[in-house]
């Protein structure tokens, strides 16, 4: 799945930007949500909905937005 492979880039690109190692995927995200909650919710959001999503292009070109958004925040936001 395409959004899948998003998600999985995006959890690199976000560990990366926050010095936090990506394995075991557990720690990651309790280490996240210790380090970047703000950042942490936004990811969750958008991986909870890549399960619910309708597999419509509409859906998946704005997941795909969201994912982006995030491992690449604009400068000043993280």
């Amino acid at each position: 799945m395409t959004l899948g492979l998003l998600a999985s880039a995006t959890e690199r690109a976000v560990a990366m930007r926050t010095g936090l190692p990506l394995q075991p995927r557990e720690r990651f995200w309790q280490a996240l949500w210790v380090r970047a909650p703000e950042t942490a919710a936004e990811l969750a959001e958008v991986e909870n909905s890549l399960y619910m999503a309708s597999g419509r292009e509409p859906d998946v070109l704005n997941a795909a937005r969201k994912l982006h958004s995030i491992a690449h925040p604009i400068a000043g936001k993280t």
